[in-house]
């Protein structure tokens, strides 16, 4: 019965179908292209039970949009989509995880095929994962699932033009060293969500929002739950599905749940008033993850004005940022001592530059421009026909 259900769902959000969508400018000389990333936003009901919860979906809807917009006709298929057979030849592929057996048929002489990266490399990803889990097995004398672990398998890239990666040019070198073609990066963009209309910055100096996803050793919540315990003054709030992870919470049972400057709060919606009075009660959020690519999480904070204090493996590295300089927990005290050491005067002048930053850098319409410019270097200038 449950897969039974599974497929009944799976065909009805619209992830088993190849959306097709129509050229709204015409060529002069008729092209088309295949979009293999994710399709839910085609449905309207499944696009609204999701629209709050992450912004890939919105971009992969940008992305279609997009090429609809420079002449393409555009076939949109869910990239976990294993019935999926090409019949038609395209003139350009943009693809996440893209099975290469289809490349004879689908990509002719003279087609461009962009590979879409949301991740590291794999190697570089899962390597340090790895390690991480290894040395909190180590450490707490326990184990833990590997729940990020990417394939390497990257025999598709042989056949890529081009890679267009989420991230900062550390996550392009990581790519760069399998891959000897360009490897162009882009920014993730937050939901525009309201802003606290009071803050009280003396009190907020000392909050530190944690907001991230599932597996929390590779988001890093080890090493802040073991530099809380060193600084009682500091604030934690903790945003993730910690709670889906139950050999992560037996090994920190303590730190997370008995700590009096620990506050556990699971998982939370971006658009709820308790993450409102969140941005309101901190001053920075907080990241030591070993692997992102434009962390959406970090940015969305930033969008509400909370200073990112981030490993350099996040990929979105900005002047305004704090830098968490190595995956320990002696690191991390030493980055949240410098946040609490900052006066308050500071702390709003930072938090207004990075509020400046996502609005010049990562807005959803520096998102298109990029893309834009991604595609005119990868696929060349569209030739559209004038009324």
């Amino acid at each position: 019965m449950p897969n039974l259900l599974q497929r009944a769902w799976w065909r009805l959000s619209g992830r088993g179908r190849v959306i097709q969508l129509p050229p709204l400018v015409r060529q002069k000389v008729a092209q088309r292209a295949l979009l293999l990333y994710l399709n839910e936003w085609w449905n309207p009901l499944e696009y609204w039970r999701k629209k709050s919860s992450h912004q890939n979906l919105h971009q992969a809807r940008d992305i279609a949009l997009l090429l609809q917009e420079r002449g393409y006709a555009c076939d949109v298929v869910h990239y976990k989509n294993k019935q999926f057979t090409v019949d038609r030849p395209y003139d350009l592929i943009i693809s996440h995880r893209f099975d290469d057996r289809f490349l004879r048929v689908a990509k002719p002489a003279g087609a461009r095929y962009l590979c879409l990266a949301t991740t590291q490399a794999p190697q570089v990803h899962n390597a340090i994962s790895r390690r991480r889990h290894d040395e909190v097995s180590r450490r707490r004398k326990g184990s833990l699932s590997h729940f990020r672990d990417v394939s390497e398998n990257l025999t598709f890239l042989q056949h890529a033009d081009a890679i267009a990666a989420f991230g900062d040019a550390m996550v392009a070198e990581g790519w760069s060293r399998n891959f000897s073609g360009p490897v162009r990066t882009f920014n993730n963009w937050p939901f525009e969500i309201p802003q606290p209309q009071k803050k009280d910055w003396g009190r907020a100096k000392t909050g530190f929002l944690f907001l991230a996803s599932g597996s929390q050793v590779h988001k890093g919540l080890d090493l802040l739950l073991e530099a809380a315990q060193r600084l009682p003054q500091a604030r934690i709030y903790v945003c993730s599905y910690f709670k889906t992870e139950k050999d992560f919470g037996a090994l920190y049972h303590k730190e997370l749940f008995e700590s009096p400057n620990v506050f556990p709060v699971g998982r939370i919606n971006i658009r709820s008033a308790q993450f409102q009075r969140l941005l309101a009660d901190t001053a920075f959020a907080i990241l030591p993850s070993a692997s992102e690519g434009s962390p959406g999480s970090i940015i969305q904070c930033a969008h509400g004005g909370l200073i990112p204090v981030i490993s350099h493996y996040c990929g979105s590295r900005w002047p305004e940022s704090r830098l968490i300089e190595e995956l320990t927990v002696d690191s991390v005290t030493r980055a949240m001592e410098e946040c609490l050491a900052m006066s308050t005067e500071a702390i709003q002048q930072l938090s207004h530059a990075v509020q400046q930053r996502v609005e010049q850098e990562c807005s959803r319409e520096a998102f298109r421009r990029r893309w834009e410019e991604i595609l005119d270097e990868i696929a060349g200038p569209v030739d559209i026909m004038q009324p």
